[in-house]
């Protein structure tokens, strides 16, 4: 009898415990990020306007005013896209080096480059938004123009871009976390 009161009230202190870890981890974590975004202020660089355009090998190599993009077909339906300056991502998902050249058609339009193999087409537009054709013309992907944040602190690194893609209104996305962003503070608003 003794030991099944111990093992009570052992887990009762368990619980007890896991409850005020789940009150006052929420607290610690916003006043951490909140600390830390008054000691990193970030600023966000636009693309500026397109500058020119050349053919590489498999893709094209594009020239704005604040970035730098490049398209390149790796097979004919997938294309890896490059956005500099900044910290390049790890390719993690493509292990793969070596790939055969894909034949690419490369036209330079009055606002836009179109570069398209016999799977795909990319269309880079002068504000440096992109949209994803199939071989139909149906539009699977558009991105907006990227946006590179810098925090000033680690302005010498370069920072890095970010992308936004429109979503049709009967796409979903799954597996963003419990939390999407930050808990909004009166000054904040």
């Amino acid at each position: 009898m003794n030991l099944q009161r111990q093992l009570l009230l052992t887990l009762r202190f368990v619980k007890l415990r896991r409850f005020l870890g789940s009150l006052f981890y929420p607290l610690q974590r916003d006043w951490l990020e909140l600390r830390s975004r008054s000691h990193n202020m970030e600023v966000t660089e636009e693309t500026g306007g397109a500058e020119k355009a050349k053919p590489i090998q498999s893709g094209g190599h594009f020239y704005f005013k604040h970035l730098e993009l490049e398209v390149t077909f790796l097979t004919t339906d997938l294309i890896r896209v490059d956005w500099q300056p900044g910290k390049v991502p790890l390719p993690y998902g493509i292990a793969r080096k070596d790939w055969e050249e894909v034949e690419i058609d490369f036209q330079d339009k009055e606002n836009c480059w179109i570069i398209s193999s016999s799977a795909l087409k990319v269309i880079i537009n002068a504000d440096g938004s992109l949209q994803f054709q199939n071989s139909l013309g149906q539009v699977i992907r558009e991105e907006l123009p990227p946006q590179r944040r810098i925090e000033l602190s680690d302005a010498a690194k370069g920072g890095g871009w970010t992308t936004t893609a429109k979503l049709r209104p009967s796409e979903c996305i799954y597996g963003l976390g419990e939390r999407a962003a930050p808990r909004l503070l009166a000054d904040d608003i």
